[in-house]
């Protein structure tokens, strides 16, 4: 009992601090996401046995460059297709697993995951000029539902394995319920809520594609930690175990949306 109340109070913690930085603007959001993010890179790159000194600092410049609106076009796109790449290669081995033994190997594909993709959180927030709180809430916030459906679902009716090799846990009852009540959530919103300046294909879309997108993110991390023989990528998150646990769905999803606001900005 007073384990859960520990992971309650530090899980509403970490939604709370998020929710406000989101909406008091980039000097906030930026910093706490930085932190977060951070840390998440310092457990990955450990859990690789690798140092985490390069990516932090190229972390930072990175995140200070689009601050500032100093990050040319092509260097997002390049580092889009980049993190892309990398993120289905990940992918692509919790399928067919293959090991990671050069040290030049592990870093070409960690930073394009961890450093990549970490990087598209605040490019789809915005920079100093412009930002966009109500997107990034609505990407945090489907994760945040599909992630809660689907252990609650998939405890109380689960019976189908997901991926039993990985994650045993996980059943496909539970990856349809996140999926049924992402949808849910995605209609609420649009039919309360979503503002007008917002396409509506923002949101069909994105209640579909999150839940598979965070369960795949889930998984990567899952099959790092299985590899490294550890429960959880670090200690700092009381109840939750370390910031890339928190962060593994978010770091996944956030290339993928960013590609599909461009798509959509695109074609209509």
């Amino acid at each position: 009992m007073k384990d859960l109340k520990i992971r309650a109070f530090s899980g509403l913690l970490y939604v709370a601090l998020l929710v406000v930085s989101i909406f008091q603007g980039p000097e906030f959001f930026y910093p706490v996401l930085f932190v977060f993010s951070g840390l998440a890179t310092i457990e990955f790159f450990r859990l690789i046995q690798l140092r985490f000194i390069l990516p932090l600092l190229l972390l930072a410049g990175i995140y200070y460059s689009h601050y500032k609106s100093l990050l040319p076009a092509t260097a997002v796109q390049f580092m889009l297709g980049y993190a892309l790449l990398c993120c289905l290669v990940f992918t692509a081995r919790l399928h067919r697993p293959f090991p990671m033994n050069g040290r030049l190997l592990k870093r070409v594909l960690g930073y394009g995951y961890v450093l990549g993709s970490s990087i598209f959180i605040i490019v789809l927030y915005g920079s100093q000029a412009t930002f966009e709180p109500i997107l990034m809430l609505l990407v945090y916030a489907l994760i945040w539902v599909n992630n809660s459906a689907a252990y609650f679902v998939g405890s109380q009716l689960g019976k189908t394995p997901l991926f039993p090799s990985i994650s045993p846990k996980k059943s496909w009852e539970g990856f349809w319920g996140g999926q049924f009540f992402c949808v849910l959530f995605g209609l609420l919103t649009y039919f309360t809520y979503w503002p007008s300046e917002y396409s509506p294909i923002t949101i069909i879309l994105l209640s579909l594609l999150i839940p598979s997108l965070a369960t795949y993110g889930d998984l990567i991390q899952s099959q790092f930690k299985r590899i490294a023989g550890v429960k959880d990528s670090g200690s700092l998150f009381p109840g939750h175990g370390g910031f890339y646990d928190r962060m593994d769905s978010i770091i996944y999803t956030a290339p993928f949306v960013y590609l599909t606001q461009e798509i959509i900005h695109y074609v209509s």
